[in-house]
């Protein structure tokens, strides 16, 4: 039987935006995965005042309905964690091969300070890595970095975006101003609009 390559792709989400779905279609094309699965963080660590899960999920919900092979998973956990998340991760898919999808950000900062060896261990014996560049990332220090961890990938996808300099950080700064920016989705913008999200009260 062959396996399914199936892309998990966790985050906050804060809203999405194009970076994140042209992430999502050239991993799909480039590892050749079967389809990708975005997984929402509730309770995101070191992030404070991140809007409400529903309302991010429903973004999510509205930002991938054009494309098949494109998902939303929603797990009870408040944020992705090796222990708990990985065997329900394993029990959803279990016939399936998993790639977990990252910024080059994230991936910087996989190292045995903030990791430990049997976490490092566990997740690369589940699934294997594709890196989106962010911009102002070196490509060849990231394979250095990797290199040094004490247990490495199979397999490393390393995809250079055309949406290098959007974030969700610059998208709700826009909002708040009342403004339009690059990399916000008319369908994201549609339901912000609608639900009052990330409004000023300086701005009225």
């Amino acid at each position: 039987m062959i396996k399914q390559r199936v892309g998990i792709f966790a985050g906050t989400f804060d809203p999405i935006h194009a970076g994140h779905i042209f992430f999502a279609l050239e991993a799909a094309r480039t590892a050749k995965l079967d389809k990708v699965v975005f997984m929402p963080e509730r309770r995101p660590p070191r992030k404070q005042g991140v809007e409400h899960f529903g309302h991010r999920t429903a973004m999510i919900t509205q930002a991938i309905k054009p494309y098949s092979n494109l998902e939303l998973l929603e797990l009870p956990d408040m944020f992705f964690n090796v222990t708990r998340t990985l065997p329900q991760l394993r029990k959803k898919y279990p016939n399936s091969e998993l790639l977990f999808m990252m910024g080059s950000n994230n991936a910087l900062e996989m190292n045995t300070d903030s990791w430990s060896k049997d976490a490092i261990k566990r997740y690369f014996k589940a699934g294997n890595l594709i890196i989106a560049m962010r911009e102002g990332d070196d490509p060849k220090y990231l394979q250095q970095r990797l290199a040094k961890l004490p247990f490495k990938p199979k397999e490393v996808v390393i995809i250079k975006t055309s949406e290098q300099n959007v974030s969700s950080t610059k998208i709700r700064q826009a909002l708040r101003d009342n403004k339009v920016v690059a990399g916000l989705l008319p369908s994201v913008y549609r339901y912000v609009k609608k639900q009052w999200l990330y409004i000023s009260v300086n701005n009225g």
